[in-house]
Order: structure tokens, then sequence, then C-alpha cells
């Protein structure tokens, strides 16, 4: 614009000399000369303007920071980290097998050991969610079978040559013993929280953070009550981070277990003050835990990588001792509801899928957008700094959640060291 009004300005004074013909011839020839001369530079600063203009090009502008709240998730994903599977045997031997979660058999792998033989029934379990394929063994073979994970099945079968066991294990009426482990036999899962529901909050997934682990030692066929049955089962819980500030306590819930059915006379860790267990409304059990507190003069716990706390401060390790005996099933990942609560029945805060105990049965965990407030991980991961984005922290978390956890299954192992309390 303020060309053009300088062009305006200047083409008056070009106005030809009529006194004299020669001057004029001359000057209107001049003049012809000086106005094509503007007029071309007049359009090579428009035209450089014009690309000045565009040379702002908003998608190579330096990109925001993208938070998880910008991700756009399936609004059937369910943010499970498990799977059910059930284990089917065709067995020409007796003998033990061990089931293992890696290739290489190695023993903090190891999910399942149990001796079967040609009576052997079909074993429901929950394996963690990312396994394609498990790795098996045989008593007194070297070789590894690769078997798959097809239609939420395991088919195993012993091989003609695989050694038979000298005498069946000491059981209950005979039967074999057998032993579960999830996520692995030395493994930990993990469980993250944010405590601003309803509010997302910052979701750096730290405001609470466990590392827990379910062990059923010895369960056995009992064919009275037509399925696989224990009478013990452990949960491993260690608090690892606590970057609320909010009052919030540690809860676990067995869903499809009633407080009538646990001998406390015979549970282990009972006795510790910053652990009780109580009845559910509806009669179920839950372990009711006391946080840790925040040590005087830090304002989180292991959260700030210039006060990091050794995370030992409270990590019990439960033995439920049952009166009678249970299907494993009612044991199993799926069944366990480990959520928060403040006290006197306040305020929850659940994983999605998992009902209040004392609100709203109609109150849920995941918004519009399927975002939720806590999940599961079948791996003892490290949390993230205060403040630092869980997508830097892990990269590849982007990809497994709008891809409905189909994409990167294994999104924990792509991490970012300078973005993670490791401790």
């Amino acid at each position: 614009m303020q060309l053009y009004l300088l062009y305006l300005q200047i083409i008056p004074t070009f106005v030809p000399n009529k006194s004299n013909p020669i001057i004029n011839k001359t000057s209107t020839a001049v003049m012809k000369k000086k106005t094509i001369l503007f007029a071309s530079c007049l359009l090579g600063a428009l035209a450089f303007s014009s690309c000045e203009k565009n040379l702002y090009d908003e998608s190579k502008q330096p990109e925001k920071e993208k938070r998880i709240t910008d991700l756009n998730i399936p609004a059937d994903f369910d943010w499970a980290d498990s799977q059910n599977a059930k284990v089917k045997f065709t067995c020409q031997t007796a003998t033990t097998i061990y089931v293992y979660s890696e290739k290489d058999c190695n023993e903090n792998s190891l999910m399942l050991q149990m001796d079967v033989d040609a009576t052997t029934k079909e074993l429901p379990l929950e394996i963690p969610g990312y396994l394609e394929n498990v790795y098996v063994k045989y008593e007194g073979e070297s070789n590894v079978f690769t078997i798959p994970v097809e239609n939420e099945t395991i088919s195993i079968s012993t091989v003609p040559k695989t050694k038979a066991l000298a005498g069946k294990a000491a059981a209950k009426s005979g039967m074999n013993i057998f032993q579960f482990c999830y996520p692995q036999s030395r493994g930990y899962a993990t469980v993250m929280f944010e405590d601003m529901y309803p509010s997302l909050g910052d979701y750096d997934f730290n405001d609470f953070v466990a590392w827990y682990k379910l062990q059923i030692p010895e369960f056995y066929l009992d064919y009275k009550k037509g399925g696989y049955c224990t009478e013990y089962l452990y949960i491993g819980f260690q608090v690892r981070a606590i970057g609320g500030v909010y009052n919030y306590d540690p809860y676990i819930r067995l869903t499809d277990v009633k407080y009538d059915e646990i001998n406390l006379n015979l549970t282990s860790d009972y006795q510790d003050e910053r652990f009780k267990i109580r009845k559910g409304p509806n009669g179920e059990v839950i372990l009711v835990f006391e946080k840790p507190s925040i040590p005087e003069g830090y304002k989180y716990f292991n959260t700030d990588p210039n006060q990091m706390t050794k995370p030992d401060l409270f990590a019990p390790y439960i033995y439920l001792h049952f009166k009678s005996s249970v299907r494993v099933e009612r044991l199993q990942n799926s069944k366990v509801d480990i959520y928060l609560a403040k006290k006197n029945h306040g305020q929850e805060i659940h994983l999605k899928d998992y009902k209040s105990v004392y609100g709203s049965p109609q109150e849920k965990y995941a918004n519009e957008k399927n975002f939720v407030w806590g999940f599961k991980i079948p791996a003892a991961i490290y949390h993230a700094t205060e403040t630092t984005s869980f997508l830097e922290a892990y990269p590849d978390f982007e990809a497994w959640v709008t891809s409905g956890g189909e994409q990167k299954k294994m999104w924990w192992e792509n991490w970012n060291s300078k973005k993670l309390i490791i401790n």
C-alpha cells in the first residue's frame, strides 16, 4: 500500500511541458522510461513483498509441545495390560512344563510351571497383553518351543520323546501342584495415576506410582469345584512415587473374592499398622494401605531428580490365605482393582472399567475422549520426573495409545533416561 501511494505521488511529476515540443517529446520519452522502470521496480517490490509473506509456513515453525491430551484416542481402546489366554494341553507323556515370556527362558521370565499328563484339563490364565508368543520347555529337554497366542489360546503338546516324570508331585488328593506368576516370576507390573479427577491434570502419570505382582504358589485340579483351585495368593506391592498434592491412599480390591473367604489368622503382614484388610460394601475383600509420608523438606516423594527418595519405605509382600479353595480365574490380574481413595469413603480414582466402591455406580473413569486417570503396565517401568511430558519420557507411548493398543505394544522399552527417575 505504501509503495502504491508513492507511485501516485511520483507519476504527476512527469507531466509534459506544452511550451516546448522538443522538450515535451524528450520529456515524454524519459517519462515513459522512468515510468516503466518504476513500474518494474514496483512490481518487483510487490513480488518480493508477496514472497516475504509466503515465507511464513506455520507447519515449519517450532512445534508446540505435544501433550497426551492432544492425542486422538480410539473410543474402544480399553487401556488393558493383560489378555485372556486359555491353555489347552495335548499330552502324550506325564512331564513338567515351564512357560516363559522371553525366548531365552531365563528364570525371571517364568510365568507358569505345572505337571501335565493325558488327563490335564484346560487352564484359564491372564498373561501380559503384549505377548504374541510364549516359550515352552519340558522337563529334561533342552529345546525351546515357540507357541503362538492365537484366538486367546495357547496350545501346548508334549513331544513323543519327552522325558516322563518318575512320579507325580505330592499334592492334595493325589493331584499335581502348580504355580503361576503375573507378570512373571521375578518381575513386577506397574500402576500409574493422575490424582486430579475429574480434571485431567498435567498427565505426567507420577501422582501415584506403584509396582505390584501376583503369585499363585500352589494350585491344583479340584474335581469337586470343576477347575483349578488354590488356597493362597501372594501380592507384592511397592510404592514408587507420589507426585500429587492431594491426600489419597492406595487400595486393592479383589473384585471376585469375599472378605469372609480370607483366613485372617494365617494372613501375613495383617498386623502391620500401615496395612489393613476391610470388608467392602458388597462383601468383597479390600486391602487398605497407608501411603508413605513425604519426607520433611520435600514437596513430593521420589519425583524430583534433586530429591530422590529410596522407594523401599513401604513394600509389603502380602500372603493371603483362604479358608477353602478358590478358583484361580477369580484371582487373575483383571480381577485386581488397584485404586486411590481419600479417607472415610471419600473421592475414589479407579482405572477404566472398574466401578466405584462407595461412590456412584454411574461414575466413569474415562472421559468422553477416552482419557483416563490411571492404567497398568505389565512390566516394572520408571516414572517421569515432575512436570515432564510423558510423551517425552516414553516416545512410543503415543503410537500405542492412538492405535488402540495395536502398535508399539512394548512402548516402555523406548525410554528417555533424562526424563525419568531411575532408582
